[in-house]
């Protein structure tokens, strides 16, 4: 599934030119299928693709991944297709297993611990696509909350930490003040001392 820009010449397929450092609006949603789940897929994506747009959101694209982006939340998607686990047992004894594929497709969302939606006999992944589009958007919008919660905390965290500053900045200050005050203080003293001194000497002459 490609998406390319409004100047295919711009297209770093073409040019060899990506950047990966950088996200791209234009570049494939990865699927990894068979041909008839592969086609079935192509179908899902177009409808999610208009409906997300149609909803806002957009897409972005960078070195093999693709994200949709809700509230300036990344999710990377991709679709696979189902497999079951078969398992063998050569005369040996040894006991092997392999993936078969069983043509229903999954849609992903998240690059870890992300969102699963799997098609099942009973019911496809165009009938989940309002489930999975609510998902997504409730998940944006909890975490775009959480990062606004966390920008401001993180904001008075450094007003906070400038006022603690300024008053330990006061307080070195004060504490020199004080020290200079009390260095000249002492050579007063002992000036006077001195200058007492000097006179008990004069009378004595």
């Amino acid at each position: 599934m490609e998406m390319l820009s409004d100047n295919p010449k711009l297209h770093p397929v073409i040019n060899n030119v990506w950047d990966y450092t950088k996200r791209y609006d234009y570049g494939r949603i990865l699927i990894n299928a068979s041909e008839k789940p592969y086609k079935r897929a192509l179908c899902f994506l177009n409808t999610f693709i208009i409906a997300m747009k149609a909803r806002g959101h957009y897409f972005l694209f960078c070195y093999g991944n693709s994200y949709i982006v809700i509230e300036g939340i990344e999710f990377a998607i991709r679709m696979r297709e189902r497999s079951k686990r078969v398992y063998d047992t050569e005369k040996s004894g040894y006991r092997s297993s392999t993936l078969e594929p069983i043509g229903l497709l999954s849609f992903l969302a998240g690059e870890y611990s992300g969102k699963e939606w799997q098609e099942t006999t009973n019911k496809t992944l165009a009938e989940k696509l309002p489930l999975i589009i609510k998902y997504l958007e409730d998940k944006a919008k909890k975490e775009h909350e959480w990062h606004r919660k966390n920008e401001i905390r993180l904001k008075e965290e450094a007003i906070e930490k400038k006022k603690l500053e300024e008053i330990e900045k006061l307080q070195k200050e004060e504490i020199s003040m004080l020290s200079l005050i009390k260095q000249k203080s002492d050579l007063w003293y002992e000036a006077n001392k001195l200058r007492a001194f000097l006179i008990e000497c004069k009378k004595k002459v």
